[in-house]
């Protein structure tokens, strides 16, 4: 599946545009699909928020390509969705959503609403990073008053 237009038209993620992880994020609902697999989920989690009973447009290619890195629970699964963090995106595939499997289900020519974001009311503000100054050597060059 080619990525759908809305994701692509999400800049590229970055820490100045999304924040790594964010606890009270919501999922956002666009327009409708037609046609589409989908996935149904009870309960799912990314990037620490976590929700429930919505539909994700699914990524089946790179959903059954995809190897999980972390740890996974049992009863959980991962597929690929496409769907913004904060109004941004991955580079190369949909994002990686955690789901449990009890009473997900994968909806094959389906037409309804997709969640197409998940974020804050408020729009993120990446906060300040502060930086600590290197040591610098002397501008000036000494100089020996002493004849040789």
């Amino acid at each position: 599946m080619d990525m759908p237009s809305f994701y692509l038209a999400y800049p590229i993620m970055t820490p100045e545009l999304a924040p790594n992880t964010a606890k009270f994020a919501n999922p956002a609902l666009g327009d409708e699909v037609k046609d589409a697999t989908v996935l149904y989920v009870a309960k799912a989690s990314y990037r620490s928020a976590t929700f429930g009973d919505q539909y994700f447009l699914l990524d089946q290619v790179e959903t059954a390509k995809y190897s999980p890195t972390a740890k996974s629970k049992p009863g959980w699964s991962v597929a690929i969705v496409y769907c913004g963090w904060f109004g941004t995106r991955l580079k190369t595939r949909g994002i990686a959503l955690r789901y449990q499997i009890e009473g997900s289900v994968v909806h094959h020519n389906k037409s309804c609403r997709v969640v197409v974001d998940i974020a804050t009311d408020t729009p993120y503000k990446r906060k300040r990073v502060y930086t600590v100054p290197k040591a610098t050597e002397s501008a000036e060059p000494e100089v020996s008053n002493q004849s040789t």
